[in-house]
């Protein structure tokens, strides 16, 4: 329900939602094709499309792009009082054009308008009474990604630490 409630270019759109004639549910939504953006980061010689190869060369640069992608599709969702609360290289697409797709919108959250600071304004979300759970559940990866794409790390945040393991670039910062 919630990405049918979001139709942006970097979020998968859903066509129908429903139950079929035995009463199980039923969600048509948009094919996508490509690589998660865990798997380029991880082993970039497996991307087999001509295109992708040739965005990957770019290095850093087209993980920031992605990360563009990403922020421009949060901050749609948060605009409209949703939170994705899982955002990772692996809940994210690209296709074969350089389609960037946030996916797995499962424990996506929508907060009321009473719930967001100032009685629905979203100049103001995240909402202060929340910035703590709202804001770090979709902001604090982000850094962290970009982190992981320089230095071909595994990353993690808990309680605002970012934690890098692996590869030769491996460190630990507070975020």
């Amino acid at each position: 329900r919630t990405m049918g409630q979001l139709e942006h270019p970097n979020i998968v759109p859903v066509h129908a939602l429903g139950c079929d004639r035995n009463g199980q549910p039923v969600l048509v939504m948009k094919r996508i094709e490509g690589f998660s953006w865990r798997e380029l980061l991880r082993h970039p010689e497996r991307a087999t499309d001509p295109a992708i190869a040739r965005s990957l060369a770019r290095g850093l640069d087209f993980h920031i792009e992605i990360m563009m992608h990403l922020c421009n599709a949060l901050h749609f969702a948060h605009s409209r009082g949703f939170i994705h609360r899982d955002v990772k290289p692996e809940n994210v697409m690209i296709g074969a054009f350089g389609e960037v797709y946030l996916l797995d919108w499962g424990i996506a959250r929508w907060m009321a308008p009473h719930e967001r600071a100032g009685s629905g304004n979203t100049a103001q979300w995240p909402p202060a009474s929340s910035q703590r759970s709202a804001s770090r559940a979709d902001w604090h990866p982000m850094p962290a990604a970009v982190i992981a794409c320089r230095c071909r790390t595994t990353t993690s945040v808990s309680m605002g630490i970012l934690t890098c393991s692996g590869g030769e670039g491996a460190m630990g910062a507070t975020t």
